[in-house]
């Protein structure tokens, strides 16, 4: 404030040097705002970090189990505030521990599900494979009963054409019946495993879909789960929130009751002292800044006056003539 110019408080007598008096005003007017302003900030300042050095005596005065009367009521409200901010804790504990535990029921029952896929998958192609195998097996046992039928009706055609050989026909044809009979022993003995692989198949392919309905419902149920225990837990975080500002605002009112109604105590001499020194601190801006609001006024109201009238008449007047000209240059150009 020492480097502040004095305020014009007296101005002009007559009314045309009212308007370099209202440049001077205006200008000392200005300046004086801007510096109220930076005040009121630093003001703002110190004053959070008294509420900082209050909250911190609050907090000494709990650590030592301070008992004085004017902060007694205050002290039971906070030590309430304490024992359900660790109710909250201890819920939202438990409910960490609930979601690891799905999430631990959900992993083991993936990991199951998994490898039962896994096995099952594997299952199912060496049982395809096997199930390739067979049916080419019966596939080559059926295309030899064919040829061998074929041969019987040939030799019993060649049996009636020609009867002086009966005998070396009626052999050969015993033998093709042997050789038939062979055969379809053969195709019956492929087409059992081909019907049991067929239905290990099925069975392989059945426990494969069981499983992989298992795994999307342990997945689904992990999800309500988190869904579910999210909710609460987001509400509770909000409740913890809220305590934490009370217990808060609940240190500063301790404070400011000590500091009003100061208990003896070594403790807390230090943090007196910085009260102290910061409470001289925000009074010797709010001086300032009343001191500075007072002098901003302090000027000759009647010249200001007058040289804000010229400096309005002068303004309007020059607006005037620009309007002019560009309305006349509007209609020499057009």
């Amino acid at each position: 404030m020492a480097n502040l110019e004095p305020m014009p408080t007296v101005g002009p007598s007559g009314f045309i040097g009212g308007l370099p008096y209202f440049f001077n005003v205006f200008l000392s007017k200005l300046i004086r705002s801007v510096v109220i302003s930076k005040f009121r900030g630093e003001s703002k300042i110190e004053q959070r970090k008294l509420d900082e050095i209050l909250r911190d005596l609050g907090k000494q005065a709990k650590e030592i189990g301070l008992s004085h009367a004017p902060i007694d009521s205050e002290m039971g409200n906070l030590h309430a505030l304490e024992e359900q901010r660790a109710g909250m804790e201890a819920g939202n504990a438990e409910l960490s521990g609930q979601l690891q535990a799905a999430e631990a029921t959900c992993g083991a029952a993936t990991k199951d599900c998994e490898a039962r896929i896994a096995a099952a998958q594997e299952q199912i192609k060496t049982t395809q494979a096997e199930l390739n195998q067979k049916n080419t097996e019966l596939k080559a046992a059926a295309g030899t009963l064919k040829p061998a039928a074929a041969a019987k009706s040939q030799d019993q055609a060649k049996q009636q054409a020609l009867e002086q050989e009966a005998v070396d026909v009626s052999g050969k044809i015993a033998e093709l019946e042997q050789q038939k009979a062979t055969t379809q022993a053969e195709v019956a003995a492929v087409e059992g495993p081909v019907t049991e692989l067929t239905a290990t198949l099925a069975d392989n392919r059945t426990r494969l879909q069981e499983a992989q309905k298992e795994l999307a419902a342990a997945r689904q149920e992990l999800t309500k789960s988190k869904q579910s225990l999210g909710v609460e837990e987001r509400q509770k975080g909000q409740e913890l929130q809220r305590l934490d500002r009370e217990l808060a605002q609940k240190f500063l009112d301790i404070g400011r009751l000590l500091e009003t109604n100061r208990a003896v105590n070594p403790a807390f001499e230090e943090l007196y002292g910085r009260i102290d020194e910061a409470q001289a601190g925000i009074r010797t801006r709010e001086e300032s800044i009343t001191q500075l609001q007072t002098d901003r006024e302090a000027y000759d109201h009647k010249a200001f006056r007058n040289g804000m009238i010229i400096f309005l008449g002068i303004a309007g007047f020059v607006v005037l003539a620009m309007m002019t000209i560009i309305i006349l240059f509007s209609f020499v150009f057009n």
